[in-house]
C-alpha cells in the first residue's frame, strides 16, 4: 500500500465522519456554508415553533 494512497484516505474518511457528526455539533456552528447556515435555519425555525 502507498502510504500517499493512506493519507488521502484517512483523510476522506475523517471528513465523511466530521459531516456524519455535525448535525446541531459544534462544527456546524462555526463553519459557514450554504448547506450548515440552511440547517442552522431549519433549527432555529423548529426551536421558534415548537
Amino acid at each position: 500500500m502507498n502510504i500517499v494512497l493512506l493519507a488521502v484516505l484517512g483523510i476522506v474518511v475523517a471528513i465523511a465522519y466530521v459531516l456524519s457528526t455535525a448535525e446541531g455539533g459544534e462544527w456546524v456552528e462555526t463553519t459557514s456554508s450554504p448547506y450548515t447556515d440552511m440547517r442552522r435555519e431549519e433549527k432555529r425555525s423548529e426551536y421558534w415553533n415548537s
